[in-house]
């Protein structure tokens, strides 16, 4: 699980910042536990990290697995009055399976944490919400919710 979560981090840093070289922040004490979101072997998930941002879906991507037997990933595109964010959920075979169905042009506010590198700043969802209707995508720890799902191919 601990390998899922650094290729779904390692995915996305690779989409958005080639060739950056990742820092993240971590947090001191023990080391997490597994299914933890981490970065490069680094625990991501800080709840002095937390944010709440508010804004409009202006793109839906599908970030495709670099190997067969990995998973694809969906990251939204979250325009605020201040900034862009770019706002990983997960991987696309859990995403599609929610009854919330999110799309460009909508208004959601997304619960995530901050995770930052020398190029730009990325939100991990823990929900989003989207009117009256939660998605959720990891628990108050920042476990995925997805955890136990099995990846193609296996």
């Amino acid at each position: 699980m601990a390998r899922l979560c650094l290729v779904l981090a390692m995915i996305v840093l690779l989409a958005f910042a080639p060739g950056a070289q990742v820092e993240a922040q971590m947090q001191s004490g023990p080391p997490p536990a597994t299914g933890s979101p981490k970065l490069k072997g680094k625990r991501v998930y800080d709840p002095a990290n937390i944010v709440i941002v508010s804004g409009t879906v202006t793109e839906v991507r599908r970030i495709a697995p670099l190997e067969p037997n990995e998973r694809a990933i969906v990251v939204l595109v979250v325009k605020t009055p201040q900034r862009v964010f770019r706002v990983l959920m997960g991987p696309a075979a859990y995403v599609d399976r929610q009854p919330v169905k999110i799309v460009a042009g909508d208004q959601v506010e997304v619960n995530g944490f901050r995770v930052t590198t020398r190029r730009m700043t990325r939100i991990i969802a823990i929900q989003v919400r989207k009117g009256n209707q939660v998605l959720r995508l990891r628990d108050a720890n920042g476990h995925a919710l997805w955890r136990g799902m099995k990846k193609p191919g296996i």
